[in-house]
């Protein structure tokens, strides 16, 4: 079954299902990287919140496991409502600045891919890149519940934009702790949390131990929107510690960055060409950060923009 026919057949369906008690609408919902999806929300009178239950992975499950039926299907979407109508995440939650002013965090994406959601909220430039501000509504280590700060919220709470930044900018060292690892340590972690998948190749293993490799991985302690990590003082003197010498930022994704030392014998166009090839055969396109790098000069305390 193509996407557009699984899409009619899943909105029918519901609302068979439903009947008059609940409203099942779909809208496109404007993602990261001017992705827009196509999303589902149901309805009900007395309930003024709803997921967005979005169409594409719902998609992809149906595609991945033959068993299950669009009727199935629509009993689990009802089913995730109906708990989510008994402990909401959203409904009640004030927004006004004073209650929310330490949950206010930072995010970087890329400024050319997103001109419309930009424009749509405040934002600060960084070279080729925009943060964009979030209000963290429930935090769990499994699960982050976020609200977009667009721009009729920062005119409700009537302060500049340069208060707003420093005060998602502190927050979000607090809350997000920036992390500096070695690349190879860090597969080698990913590898041991799946236990099922054992480091049988020996070049693998041999690369896997290589202390010689001199990349390391920013990101934050979930590893989940940590690519802004690199702008703290924190993470950049540990940098500076590990390479002490100027250094290189490859973007990996809105995730996470890769540093690498910068040398006399570096060619950009082939840190260049690794970037842009990875973005275009492994990146998923809404996790997309940029296709350029980042130069740290240690002597003047800046980045500046490589990009040809």
């Amino acid at each position: 079954m193509e996407y557009n026919e699984f899409k009619e057949s899943l909105i029918e369906k519901l609302k068979s299902i439903t009947g008059d008690d609940i409203e099942v609408e779909c809208h496109q919902v404007l993602k990261n990287n001017s992705i827009n999806l196509d999303a589902i929300i149901l309805k009900k009178e007395g309930i003024s919140a709803s997921p967005n239950f979005y169409i594409d992975q719902i998609y992809e499950k149906f595609k991945n496991d033959e068993e299950k039926s669009i009727t199935k299907i629509c009993y689990e979407i009802i089913n995730v409502f109906d708990n989510n109508a008994k402990n909401p995440k959203f409904e009640g939650t004030s927004l006004k600045y004073e209650d929310v002013k330490d949950k206010i965090v930072m995010r970087l994406v890329s400024k050319d891919k997103n001109e419309k959601l930009l424009s749509e909220c405040p934002n600060v430039d960084f070279l080729d890149l925009s943060i964009i501000f979030y209000v963290v509504v429930e935090y769990r280590k499994e699960d982050m519940a976020c609200l977009r700060v667009n721009n009729e919220i920062l005119k409700a709470w009537d302060i500049p934009l340069k208060k707003l930044y420093k005060r998602a900018f502190k927050n979000t060292q607090k809350m997000f702790k920036g992390k500096v690892v070695r690349i190879n340590d860090m597969l080698k972690a990913s590898f041991n949390k799946h236990p099922g998948c054992p480091i049988e190749d020996e070049e693998l293993k041999a690369l896997l131990n290589d202390e010689e490799i001199n990349m390391f991985v920013i990101t934050n302690e979930n590893n989940i929107n940590g690519a802004c990590m690199f702008l703290y003082d924190e993470v950049r003197d540990k940098l500076k510690e590990i390479f002490d010498n100027s250094f290189y930022i490859l973007p990996s994704s809105i995730h996470e960055v890769i540093a690498v030392k910068k040398d006399s014998n570096d060619k950009i166009d082939e840190l260049l060409q690794i970037v842009r090839e990875i973005n275009r055969t492994v990146v998923d396109k809404e996790e997309f950060l940029s296709d350029n790098i980042y130069e740290y000069n240690v002597e003047t305390d800046s980045y500046s923009l490589i990009c040809e």
